[in-house]
């Protein structure tokens, strides 16, 4: 019995490790490396264009909330703390973004992903819309942010990078060489597992195949895996990089440290996230009635979406991976998130902070119970529901 119970758990974790790097943390690696060296190239022209751009500020939010991991979101923060922006552009921009659960539904379900954030993405422009034209209650708020003249950014820097989720930081000049190099070997072997991992990953999917890296005549992809994992947690524990100068392959390094450093905590997430549905599944809780839930799974959805952080939101977008949860729930999570963007804005007022959750939270549920309505009336597949495999 002992070792039938030995052979499960290590099948059990050796699947958890394939499907966490090489299914789904790779892709996210390069995603995330993607939106890092975008959002370097386009960082100056940020502010200058909300300034000249008043009326289509929602909008512009919005638009950075897409952009996946926190960083978008970030940067539009201290831009409300000083004025340049209003409350119904900070509300857009929080109801678009969906933090680092979106690079997870990109590597899980990327038929889905554009649905999703494609209605999220007007959701959130018309609240900020009506937001900026009605103020629905906002003016005050306004005045009592406004009133400091310091700048009340919680610390964030508006020009030398808003940092994404899990952003890695760097250590003082006085950093031993030794250190050092050591850092640049855990940055380089943690890029050349990713790379490994994508790579399979690709094959996998243009042969329609399960994951494998046959060596010498045995399957390691699972030792990858383990070993992209354990490289994860230690880059997230310790998220550090060595001191780099501001040449262009400076900002290079820098963007695949803070790329390492995001990936990391979606893979550790992700890891914790599969490794309870496979202990559920051990258990035999049927997660298949969840979709069968009405109602209460947007709402739900939606309230979930009030915690603040990425964590628990990469679990809502591996959940529906694994065909645990409707659409409707993943929709109204993604629209009422505001990741790791509340921070910074709850540094800047806490009122502020918390009327926007609420405003983000409204228009996810509405916006999740009518798609949930709108689903089951014009019977339309049960995959727009879940992912049932």
């Amino acid at each position: 019995m002992s070792g039938w119970w030995l052979e499960m758990i290590v099948e059990m974790f050796s699947g958890v490790a394939i499907e966490t790097w090489a299914i789904i943390g790779s892709l996210v690696a390069l995603s995330v490396l993607v939106v890092e060296i975008g959002r370097v190239v386009v960082n100056d022209t940020i502010v200058s264009w909300f300034s000249e751009s008043e009326s289509l500020q929602p909008v512009g939010g919005a638009v950075l909330g897409l952009i996946p991991g926190c960083g978008g979101a970030i940067a539009v923060m201290p831009l409300y703390g000083r004025g340049a922006v209003g409350f119904g552009t900070v509300v857009a921009t929080l109801a678009a973004t969906a933090g680092d659960s979106a690079f997870v539904l990109l590597a899980v379900a990327p038929e889905v992903a554009p649905i999703a954030y494609g209605i999220a993405f007007v959701t959130a422009v018309l609240s900020g819309l009506l937001i900026e034209k009605y103020g629905t209650g906002t003016a005050r708020i306004d005045r009592i942010v406004r009133q400091p003249a310091t700048a009340a950014d919680g610390g964030m820097a508006t020009r030398s990078g808003h940092a994404a989720c899990g952003t890695a930081r760097r250590p003082a000049s006085s950093v031993a060489t030794a250190a050092n190099l050591w850092s640049w070997a855990v940055l380089v072997s943690w890029w050349t597992i990713a790379l490994v991992g994508l790579g399979v990953s690709m094959r996998a999917l243009l042969t329609q195949s399960e994951p494998q890296l046959v060596l010498w005549e045995t399957d390691v992809i699972a030792a990858v895996g383990v070993t992209g994992i354990a490289l994860s947690g230690y880059v997230y524990v310790r998220g550090t990089a060595p001191a780099t100068d501001r040449t262009s392959l400076d900002q290079f390094v820098s963007a695949l440290w803070r790329s390492a450093a995001s990936t990391s905590r979606i893979v550790l997430w992700v890891a914790v996230a599969l490794l309870a549905f496979e202990l559920a599944t051990v258990a035999d809780i049927q997660f298949a009635q969840l979709p069968t839930a009405g109602m209460l799974a947007p709402i739900g959805g939606a309230l979930i979406g009030a915690l603040p952080g990425c964590g628990v939101h990469v679990g809502i977008a591996t959940a529906y991976g694994e065909g645990a949860i409707p659409f409707s729930a993943l929709l109204a999570n993604a629209i009422s998130q505001d990741g790791d963007a509340f921070f910074p804005l709850l540094a800047i007022d806490y009122r502020a902070a918390i009327v926007a959750t609420i405003y983000t939270v409204i228009p996810a549920a509405v916006a999740g119970g009518a798609v949930h309505i709108l689903w089951q009336l014009f019977d339309l597949p049960q995959f727009w529901f879940a992912l049932a495999g």
